[in-house]
């Protein structure tokens, strides 16, 4: 699974009347240059164990100023990086602070390790062996790097499709449920 950053990208301008913008500097107005290397920046692929990843770069939230007739002194930027599991936390932090300091402050808000595809290991392949399932890269976090961090086997598994998730059409086929949970006791009898 990749690993994620979070990071509080703070844009500085100068608060005045929005009748009066000349007296103040629009930090909303530098939004373009940040989002333009975003765009260009936003997805990189890496094949990793076979498997196709893609690195991730791209704004999550965006909060700023405080009435309809003022000119904010400055606006925030959730930066969300997913980043390959080849990296690690630091490493990654440290990447995108460097990138986004000249766009102004950054912070780093919290950040975690990903996890390697662990292919090789026994346990995995008899896994996809009994289960029939399909090995493709974990698109996202998840607690496999946790596992991971402790030398222990494990695969993200388990109904529905990822590319659904966190979208309005996100679902899951009571089939796929009744599926899923066949072949992880068909994988646990094995024992």
């Amino acid at each position: 699974c990749l690993g994620s950053v979070n990071a509080d990208l703070q844009i500085d301008g100068k608060s005045s009347h929005s009748a009066r913008p000349w007296m103040g500097e629009n930090p909303i107005l530098k939004l373009s240059e940040v989002i333009g290397f975003i765009n260009e920046n936003q997805i990189e692929e890496h094949t990793i164990d076979g498997l196709l990843f893609k690195q991730i770069i791209t704004v999550t939230t965006i909060s700023g100023g405080s009435a309809n007739n003022v000119i904010p002194s400055h606006v925030n930027l959730n930066i969300n990086f997913r980043f390959l599991p080849t990296q690690n936390e630091s490493e990654a932090s440290k990447l995108l602070a460097d990138t986004f300091a000249k766009y102004g402050t950054i912070k780093i808000k919290n950040s975690s390790n990903g996890a390697l595809p662990n292919l090789e290991s026994q346990k995995v392949k008899d896994f996809i062996k009994i289960t029939g399932a399909d090995v493709t890269p974990k698109q996202a976090w998840t607690d496999i790097a946790r596992f991971s961090q402790e030398n222990i086997p494990a695969v993200n598994y388990g109904p529905g499709d990822p590319l659904l998730a966190h979208s309005p059409d996100e679902f899951v086929n009571t089939s796929q449920i009744v599926e899923s949970y066949e072949s992880i006791v068909r994988y646990l009898k094995g024992f």
